[in-house]
């Protein structure tokens, strides 16, 4: 799906500024995987039980980087274990990130995938692990950084469940809906990307973000228009 593609190059360019923004390397160097199951609703396509989460329908497998902005998305079906569904992100950034050397998880990531990814990837792959003699709930070094993203996306009631038929429109829903970080980030700049080219252009001062790109190859145009609260699309 080439809109998926639109909404990823829309992503990454406004990431590289955000992290400019906050004094940091446009490119990360170390990120945070996790995954979140999802109920689907009843439409076609693929889906599974989670035996784990109890829950049937799908899985959002996102890399984060130290901010909580999105890397890369992956959406399949439930009953794919963690560690398979790793790999299938994974393997979407190699060469996309040239000075990622780092990625921190939990330990349902434990085992044979953290040398498949030494091996295939180059990255260190890190198990931020729980003390066992800490009762009740503690938030964990870095592994909370990803579920805050979760907690951002799961604002979004076009997230709430997994509403889409094809799991590619539903990960190009959450880079969709993630640009809301990027709106906070930005509250004091005008940005136009043109995502024929991929190039960004500073043109002003405002209040809000406001992205252009050609909706599809017939030069049909749409502006998104993010605030700190509200996500809205204008045709």
């Amino acid at each position: 799906m080439e809109e998926r593609w639109y909404f990823k190059k829309t992503n990454d360019a406004l990431r590289e500024e955000v992290r400019a923004k906050a004094n940091r390397n446009r490119e990360p160097s170390v990120g945070i995987i996790d995954s979140q199951s999802i109920k689907t609703v009843d439409v076609s396509g693929e889906r599974g039980y989670d035996s784990a989460k109890k829950v049937n329908g799908r899985k959002r497998h996102i890399v984060v980087d130290i901010l909580g902005l999105i890397l890369a998305v992956v959406v399949h079906k439930g009953n794919i274990q963690d560690r398979d569904g790793a790999k299938i992100v994974l393997l979407k950034m190699i060469g996309m990130y040239p000075r990622l050397k780092l990625i921190w998880t939990d330990g349902g990531y434990a085992g044979q995938l953290i040398e498949w990814v030494k091996v295939t990837c180059n990255w260190i792959l890190e198990i931020v692990k729980r003390n066992d003699d800490v009762k009740g709930f503690k938030i964990l070094p870095h592994r909370w950084i990803v579920e805050r993203t979760f907690g951002w996306l799961s604002k979004y009631r076009r997230l709430s469940k997994d509403y889409e038929c094809l799991t590619e429109t539903s990960e190009a829903m959450i880079y969709t809906s993630n640009d809301q970080a990027y709106g906070q980030a930005f509250s004091k700049n005008i940005i136009i990307l043109t995502l024929s080219d991929y190039k960004i252009y500073q043109v002003g001062q405002s209040s809000s973000i406001v992205l252009t790109f050609l909706a599809n190859k017939r030069d049909t145009c749409s502006t998104a228009n993010v605030t700190k609260s509200s996500y809205k699309v204008m045709r």
